[in-house]
């Protein structure tokens, strides 16, 4: 109903000024709109009619439109004949319009010379599938950046069509920038009703290399679903103020975080006949590869080091966070004598965007314990006779302590065995020599060899012992004393 009222007025409009034009040849601008209300990533169709001008319409004349609007045509200007205006010469552009942003945007007037066309407006709302919202959102990192820092713009639908998807076919080309397209990404969620939704992000991130304000036109979107595309979105032109750098940041100087890891393929210690590889890798999310800082003017031979030629490889990851530039230097080198080297510390100046101020990195020294050939064979000599020593050593030991072992066994079979006063100080002396005692120790000095790990009880059957080999008084019994003895030296 309101597309047929809306036919209805324009070509009332149509009439009357065909009416007004039959009384002269005046120059006369028209334009025909439809499709209103429209749905945002819709087009409007639209109709230009130039009557009696003084020149042919050209595609620069819709360039006023662009603000609110991405223009699609395909035809070129035709020469009609048309009864509204009879007699008078009427040209024709017909064209498509896409809104930019939803809400009621102005058709600004369009002119060629001094003629000039109704001003309209067109009423936008959001897309809608089966009653449901497609919602667009944007973003953008900074609206201010520094000049060569990166930018991330960020477009986000969602939508209730689980199997929709984005593309882009168009490559940005704006002057006085670089620009990255960022991998797509695609998540389903949920909503506070329990429905599923499908989240399509596209991002790109922005490098504006001269300060001033920039006015960026971003790529038309598609928006497919089974295979053909259902929606075209044009998106509103991007506003940065581009902030110049202090004049002590030099060309070269990174206007972004980087960090520098570096590894050696060997462990200490090195040889100094052999090759081995420094592998420096520094890296940024927020600088492309080639933007990466110098740092093998940091690098040369010394009397320690040889280096010979250098490696380097530069590549780009990037992900919704930012480019992920890195660039990796393989820096092959020989140590030239034995003892401790060092790898030189790597130091690097950036401009930080945060804080406005440089920054410097640091990547300290790595030093290395480096042996010749000549040293390793003498040190291994050296470890092999250490080894043997130990070993020797190690059997020597377990020698005597069997051989300790042995003796004290046969010392306690004796003394079980003893049989009167003479067997039995000798079977104690074969167990003093047993415990690594002098063979002709008194009987006193065997027992002090014991006081430290006895009490007083052994102390009591030692003097008994005593007693009973060197006092011609027998009131103790010899296998009394015998298992008393046995019992304390058996723990």
């Amino acid at each position: 109903m309101v597309k047929t009222i809306t036919l209805i007025l324009n070509f009332t409009v149509l009439l009357l000024s065909s009416l007004s034009g039959i009384a002269g040849d005046k120059s006369q601008l028209k334009l025909v709109l439809d499709n209103t209300p429209v749905e945002l990533g819709e087009p409007v169709g639209s109709t230009i009619y130039g009557i009696n001008l003084p020149r042919e319409i050209m595609l620069s004349d819709l360039h006023i439109l662009k603000s609110n609007f991405g223009i699609k045509t395909e035809e070129e200007v035709e020469t009609i004949q048309d009864t509204r205006w009879p007699g008078q010469h009427v040209q024709v552009l017909r064209f498509e319009l896409y809104p930019r942003n939803t809400g009621t945007l102005k058709v600004e007037q369009l002119n060629i010379g001094d003629t000039y066309s109704q001003v309209a407006s067109i009423k936008v709302i959001d897309g809608k599938v089966k009653g449901k919202n497609i919602e667009l959102q944007t973003s953008v990192s900074t609206n201010s950046p520094w000049e060569r820092q990166q930018v991330l713009f960020e477009l986000e639908i969602t939508t209730p069509e689980l199997f929709a998807s984005l593309s882009t076919e168009e490559i940005i080309n704006n002057p006085g920038h670089e620009i990255v397209a960022l991998p797509t990404s695609k998540q389903r969620t949920t909503n506070s009703k329990g429905e599923q939704l499908a989240v399509l992000k596209m991002a790109w991130a922005i490098f504006p290399l001269i300060p001033g304000e920039h006015h960026i036109n971003l790529p038309k979107i598609q928006y497919n679903l089974s295979g053909q595309v259902r929606r075209h979105y044009f998106l509103p032109n991007l506003q940065l103020n581009a902030r110049a750098l202090p004049p002590y940041v030099p060309p070269t100087m990174p206007i972004a975080s980087i960090a520098i890891n570096s590894s050696v393929n060997a462990s200490s210690p090195l040889d100094t006949d052999s090759l081995f590889y420094w592998q420096i890798t520094i890296k940024s999310a927020a600088l492309k590869p080639y933007w990466l800082p110098p740092v093998l003017h940091q690098v040369s031979s010394n009397e320690q080091l040889s280096f010979l030629q250098i490696e380097s490889k530069r590549t780009m990851q990037p992900d919704k966070s930012g480019v992920h530039g890195q660039v990796t230097h393989h820096l092959p080198f020989k140590a030239k004598r034995s003892g401790i080297i060092s790898l030189p510390e790597l130091r690097l100046q950036t401009f930080d965007p945060n804080s406005g101020r440089l920054t410097i990195v640091t990547h300290p020294s790595q030093r290395f314990f480096v042996l010749s050939q000549n040293w390793r064979w003498l040190l291994g000599g050296i470890f092999v006779l250490f080894l043997f020593w130990i070993i020797k050593r190690v059997f020597q030991y377990l020698h005597f302590k069997m051989d300790r072992h042995k003796k004290r066994k046969f010392a306690l079979k004796e003394l079980k065995q003893s049989k009167d006063a003479l067997t039995l100080r000798a079977a104690i002396k074969l167990l003093g020599e047993a415990e690594g005692l002098p063979y002709n120790l008194s009987l006193s000095e065997w027992a002090d060899s014991y006081r430290d790990n006895f009490n007083t009880e052994f102390e009591q059957t030692v003097t008994r012992v005593s007693r009973f080999c060197y006092s011609d008084s027998k009131e103790d019994d010899l296998g009394t004393i015998r298992s008393n003895l046995l019992i304390f030296l058996k723990k």
